[in-house]
């Protein structure tokens, strides 16, 4: 039995956050530069009004049945990601391309 695609995966997790975690303002799915190799994490980036902003601190999670790949989250303070766009922080090298999830209608 083949696992399912990285993005289906990434997308259904993010959903997950966004309708669990009402303090998500926004989540995206990154990818690197080229694409993610097949042993990557999944990583994932989380805006939330309730975070403190502490920095770049990624939070690793190991694959389960649940989740069939490793997944990397880092969660940011909504001034943090303004940092963050105006070039003022950095994320890990192989954070190079955001793909915005938004919240389901559901």
């Amino acid at each position: 039995m083949s696992k399912p695609d990285r993005v289906s995966v990434a997308a259904e997790l993010t959903q997950y956050h966004l309708l669990n975690d009402p303090d998500i303002v926004r989540a995206f799915y990154v990818t690197r530069e080229g694409g993610d190799a097949a042993l990557d994490p999944l990583k994932l980036l989380q805006v939330s009004r309730a975070a403190t902003p502490v920095g770049v601190v990624p939070v690793y999670f190991g694959a389960s049945k649940e989740v069939p790949y490793p997944v990397v989250v880092i969660e940011l303070a909504e001034e943090e990601y303004a940092e963050l766009l105006a070039g003022n922080m950095k994320l890990p090298d192989g954070w190079d391309h955001f793909a915005e999830v938004f919240r389901s209608a559901a």
